[in-house]
């Protein structure tokens, strides 16, 4: 009885340590093992062409190099909703290390808040890392008759937005004493065409996605400040709003600043997620890639995954204190 009670038990084992070995070759254990196998796919939430699809293209060869694999790094673009369709897909896809993303910290904080998100939190995400990071600007279409900050007080101002944009187009054009109209597009780039083409009188956005439609369509748009506490390097004319007399408010100062970031699903292994971690890592520090950032107007800024969740924290709070103002703007 014992002789055959042992066999049993030895056959138990050997079954459980094949199960437990099949599980770390697909990614599902809590080791890196020979990961990655197969390509690795980037999800970027809006269309070709903006930020986040620029940073995802200049540091993709670098993070393959850097996870020394022959597998390829695939930059998929999964448009639609102001970023929500490709952050949810992320947010959703198998925790294998086989999707990653590269988010900003704007739309899924406003879904979540404002009840659009379907029970996804950005705390729940696993965090990769952040890699740069720069300021809004207020522009306007060169013949709005907006030449100042003083111009757009008491004024009704029809203002592009795209859902990360909202809560400091919101704040700041309150600061400014102007009542803006919002008129809603899916992402950076639709709101900057929009601007050069004079369907709205101006914009709150990226200082580079501003930089690139200026470069492309000389004279038809003006950058009138700059929401931060520094000039920004490529646009060294263009006053802060407090060299204006329009100090941003502590709150105000954190929204206006717009973060790049990768992440992975929540349940993603430790030992997965730190070896892409440290891949991205690497890649902003190859000049091969942060060359094409730069000139893409990107500066490299980079923070670690447990910094992206602690700085993920205090946007909440600050984005928190909006969620009336959001759900009213969001609303319909």
């Amino acid at each position: 009885m014992f002789g055959r009670r042992q066999k049993a038990l030895s056959a138990l084992t050997v079954f459980a340590a094949l199960i437990a070995t099949a599980g770390c070759a697909n990614g599902a254990g809590g080791g890196a093992g020979s990961f990655p196998k197969r390509d690795i796919k980037v999800i970027v939430p809006f269309e070709p062409g903006g930020g986040s699809d620029l940073i995802a293209r200049a540091l993709a060869p670098c993070i393959k190099k850097n996870l020394a694999t022959d597998a390829d790094v695939v930059i998929q673009n999964v448009t639609g909703a102001g970023g929500r369709t490709g952050t949810f897909q992320l947010y959703d896809a198998r925790p294998d290390g086989y999707t990653i993303g590269t988010l900003e910290p704007f739309t899924l904080t406003i879904a979540s808040l404002t009840g659009q998100s379907g029970g996804r939190t950005p705390e729940r995400l696993n965090w990769l890392g952040q890699v740069s990071a720069v300021p809004m600007t207020l522009t306007v279409n060169a013949k709005s008759g907006l030449t100042g900050l003083g111009d757009f007080r008491g004024k009704r101002v029809r203002v592009a937005v795209s859902q990360v944009t909202l809560p400091a187009t919101i704040k700041y054009l309150e600061a400014l004493g102007a009542t803006p109209r919002l008129v809603y597009y899916d992402g950076g780039s639709e709101t900057m065409l929009a601007t050069v083409r004079g369907d709205v009188d101006a914009v709150v956005q990226v200082a580079p996605t501003v930089i690139r439609a200026m470069k492309a369509n000389p004279g038809a748009v003006r950058v009138i400040s700059t929401l931060s506490g520094t000039r920004f390097k490529d646009l060294p004319e263009t006053p802060t709003s407090a060299e204006l007399n329009v100090p941003l408010s502590p709150e105000l100062a954190t929204i206006s600043q717009y973060t790049y970031d990768f992440a992975v699903p929540a349940g993603t292994a430790p030992a997965i997620t730190q070896k892409l971690e440290g891949a991205i890592a690497a890649a902003t520090r190859d000049q091969s890639c942060v060359e094409k950032m730069r000139r893409a107007n990107l500066e490299v800024s980079h923070q670690n995954g447990a910094q992206v969740k602690r700085s993920m924290r205090s946007f909440q709070q600050s984005l928190a204190k909006l969620t009336g103002e959001l759900r009213r703007a969001t609303s319909g």
